[in-house]
């Protein structure tokens, strides 16, 4: 009701602001954690983030990189409305781990899970 009611008053645009600088005020508090690690060292601190956050996200390794796969979604009511939640942790996720990710499984688009590769040269 919170976000419909910003919505309404302000516009959609509004909406989108306030999870960019969410996704912003949460990087930047979980940054430390991953600061002079590694990839694999990144990926295990992001999971902990994430798990923080309620997801519960399984990491595995990838031909390139990783997979990350979230099981459960803490915001998925919030997303079906509002899917500028989804671009938030994508961002966070890319931010933390200072890699490019791609979002592989969607949700939203009827997958089971959302999955990112995140790939890393060698």
């Amino acid at each position: 009701e919170l976000l419909e009611t910003i919505a309404t008053l302000e516009g959609h645009e509004k909406v989108e602001l306030i999870f960019q600088q969410v996704g912003e005020r949460l990087a930047a508090r979980y940054r430390p954690r991953v600061e002079g690690k590694d990839m694999e060292g990144r990926v295990q601190a992001v999971v902990g983030v994430l798990t923080e956050l309620g997801f519960e996200t399984i990491p595995t390794r990838a031909e390139h990189g990783f997979s990350l796969c979230d099981e459960n979604c803490p915001v998925l009511k919030i997303a079906e409305r509002y899917p500028q939640v989804c671009a938030m942790e994508q961002r966070l996720i890319s931010t933390l781990l200072g890699a490019e990710i791609q979002r592989t499984q969607y949700r939203l688009e009827g997958a089971p899970l959302c999955t990112y590769l995140v790939t890393h040269p060698n």
